[in-house]
C-alpha cells in the first residue's frame, strides 16, 4: 500500500518555549470537513473519526522538511502527542535539541514556516466514492471522501513543497485514483463516461471559461 501526501498550510501552527527549556510546535495538520482540490474534477474530504484509530497505534514521526534522517520528535518516545478534536487533528511536539530541531523551531517562530504534510495510507474500505456536477460550468467531480485511515506514519512542517505543485496534484491524484471503483460498462461496452485525460482536458477548459472556478 503506497503512502500518500498531503500538503497544506497549517492551521493554528505555532511554537512556544517552556520555562524548562522545552521547545515546543503545536498545531493542527489535518483539518475535517473541509473540500479539497487535488486535481480539476477530483476532489478530498476527511471526515471526523478518520485518524483515530491510526494515531492510537502511535507510530508517527514528526520529521522536518521531509527528512527521515531529520526527526524533529516521535510517538514511540512521546515527544510527539496527536489526537482529534472537533476541528481535526491536534499536534503537539516536543522538539529535539538538535540542530535542525532547533532549526525548524526558529523557523517556524520567525513564520518562514507555515506548511505542513502528512503522510497516510488508506484501504479501500476506509473510503467513499460519489459523483457530482457543477450547477453553475457542468463539470463532473469525483469525490473521495476519507473515513478511516489505515496509517499516518508522518507529520512535517516544510518550507516548500518537495515537488512543483503541478508534480504534487499528479501524484495525489494518481494514488487516490487507484482505488477508485471502476464505473460500470455502458451499453456498448465501454466505460461509463469520458476517458480520464479527456476529461481532465474539457475539465480545464470549463474553468478557464469559468474565471478559474475549480468546481
Amino acid at each position: 500500500m503506497k503512502i500518500e501526501r498531503r500538503y497544506l498550510s497549517a492551521e493554528g501552527l505555532e511554537i512556544r518555549s517552556e520555562e524548562d527549556g522545552k521547545l515546543i510546535v503545536e498545531g493542527y495538520p489535518i483539518i475535517f470537513n473541509e473540500r479539497t482540490i487535488l486535481w480539476p474534477g477530483l476532489a478530498e474530504i476527511i471526515k471526523p473519526g478518520a485518524a483515530a484509530e491510526a494515531l492510537k497505534e502511535g507510530r508517527t514521526v514528526l520529521f522536518w522538511n521531509h527528512d527521515t534522517n531529520q526527526p524533529m520528535a516521535a510517538m514511540k518516545n512521546s515527544t510527539l502527542e496527536a489526537w482529534e478534536d472537533e476541528k481535526g487533528v491536534f499536534m503537539r511536539a516536543e522538539v529535539s535539541g538538535s540542530e535542525w530541531g532547533r532549526r525548524g523551531h526558529e523557523a517556524i517562530k520567525n513564520k518562514l514556516v507555515d506548511q505542513m504534510s502528512f503522510g497516510f495510507t488508506v484501504d479501500r474500505d476506509g473510503q467513499e466514492w460519489t459523483t457530482e456536477t457543477d450547477s453553475e460550468t457542468g463539470a463532473v467531480v469525483d469525490v473521495r471522501t476519507i473515513t478511516k485511515f489505515s496509517s499516518i506514519p508522518d507529520f512535517s512542517p516544510v518550507s516548500e513543497p518537495a515537488y512543483s505543485t503541478t508534480e504534487i496534484q499528479a501524484r495525489s491524484k494518481d494514488l487516490a485514483l487507484q482505488d477508485k471503483p471502476e464505473s460500470p460498462a455502458g451499453d456498448e461496452g465501454t466505460p461509463a463516461g469520458v476517458d480520464s485525460e479527456k476529461r481532465d482536458i474539457e475539465q480545464l477548459m470549463k474553468i478557464h471559461k469559468h474565471r478559474g472556478r475549480l468546481i
